[in-house]
């Protein structure tokens, strides 16, 4: 359970930190808003605690070399 839709620097840091040097990462899709939340677990973008979460995975995949792309994303109306 992840509390919050944070994502980790532990988990997804790591995970696209090992695959920086593959090009422009695109990261896995990302709630804009509390309305759009599809599905449970998924990280999101629209507190100052996931932007904080965020800006440790993008920090990672620089340091080794890579790019990345947040792809944000609405499930609804």
């Amino acid at each position: 359970d992840n509390e919050g839709n944070v994502p980790t620097g532990e988990l997804q840091g790591l995970y696209y930190e090992q695959r920086a040097s593959a090009g422009l990462i695109i990261s896995e899709g990302s709630q804009i808003s509390e309305k759009a939340i599809g599905y449970i677990n998924t990280p999101g973008i629209h507190t100052q605690e996931q932007v904080e979460g965020w800006k440790e995975v993008t920090e990672r995949v620089h340091n080794a070399g890579g790019k990345i792309f947040l792809q944000l994303w609405h499930v609804g109306r």
